[in-house]
């Protein structure tokens, strides 16, 4: 889905708009890594998952000045703390499935993943900003 809305974005137009939209609030690359490579790589993480924002965002840097290797790597970064929410909760929701020994259930991965992801945002913006 997030691919097919890339390529229609592509074909109107409008992936332009996007681009020039974020190059107008800020010149800065450290501002637009944050804001396309971290945010809004974590809402379309949320909306379809499976890795497909990394694409995209990273396709968003590359056309916003970015090195192509450089702005993959820092999106898979970026990704890291998003991922447990991708296509909206599936790897936290899926563990049932697993019949693991010890009991695990959802509820203890959501538990214990809502306690570790906060520390991870509240880190990966500072770790992006400091390789850029």
């Amino acid at each position: 889905m997030a691919v097919w809305l890339y390529k229609v974005s592509i074909k109107t137009g409008q992936f332009s708009i996007i681009q020039d939209s974020i190059a107008s609030i800020s010149e800065d690359q450290r501002i637009q890594l944050l804001l396309i490579g971290f945010c809004f790589n974590a809402i379309l993480e949320g909306a379809a998952g499976f890795g497909v924002p990394i694409a995209i965002c990273a396709v968003l840097l590359i056309q916003l000045g970015f090195e192509p290797l450089k702005a993959a790597m820092l999106c898979l970064i970026a990704n890291g703390a998003a991922g447990a929410f991708g296509a909206i909760g599936l790897p936290v929701i899926i563990i049932d499935t697993f019949n693991l020994s010890g009991g695990v259930t959802t509820l203890d991965v959501a538990r214990y993943s809502a306690l570790t992801l906060p520390i991870l945002n509240f880190i990966i913006p500072f770790v992006l900003v400091f390789i850029v």
